[in-house]
């Protein structure tokens, strides 16, 4: 009786092409409705963009790494977890970086929103429009750097659970 033996770069490859799949479905959605133009337009602090940035090198960073761990898998060693592991570590600390700058968006966007109230010329009716332009601009900031950043996370940690399991497979032996 012949065993074929489990191709688990292929595996694990698959596995992330299938999760990024999903996640670049939801940006090509996203991107039908106008949103990552939205998110562009309203976030002059250009934080959004610098997020995503990071995110495209996060999710190279994660096919290099499931590359190392599928060949690390086929070849059954399961020596090798711990400095696999050790590489997977940025990966991880890139995503809660993601998160960090949502949340320096956040506070920028809430900073410029207050930065445009005059408390002398909060009572002069004309000056309201300049007002309520400025917290518009700084709340949109806030938000979208916000949104992005956590679903940049969410979306890099999915690639970095896929590893962790793989990295755990490898563990046990394969």
């Amino acid at each position: 009786m012949s065993h074929k033996r489990l191709d688990y770069s292929a595996l694990l490859l698959s596995r992330l092409v299938l999760y990024n799949g999903l996640g670049a479905g939801g940006a090509g959605f996203a991107w039908a409705k106008g949103w990552p133009q939205m998110v562009l337009e309203g976030d002059t602090s250009r934080i959004s963009l610098g997020i995503a940035v990071l995110l495209v090198v996060g999710l190279g960073l994660a096919f290099w790494r499931g590359e190392q761990i599928g060949a690390a898998l086929d070849r059954r060693e399961p020596d090798h977890a711990p400095r696999l592991a050790s590489k997977v570590r940025p990966i991880r600390n890139l995503a809660s970086t993601l998160t960090l700058l949502g949340l320096i968006g956040t506070l920028v966007g809430f900073v410029v929103a207050l930065s445009g109230v005059d408390q002398a010329s909060v009572a002069d009716p004309t000056a309201i429009g300049g007002i309520v332009a400025t917290l518009m601009q700084g709340m949109g900031i806030a938000l979208y750097t916000t949104l992005v950043g956590a679903g940049s996370y969410l979306w890099l940690m999915c690639n970095v659970w896929v590893l962790d399991g793989a990295l755990e497979s490898l563990r046990r032996g394969g």
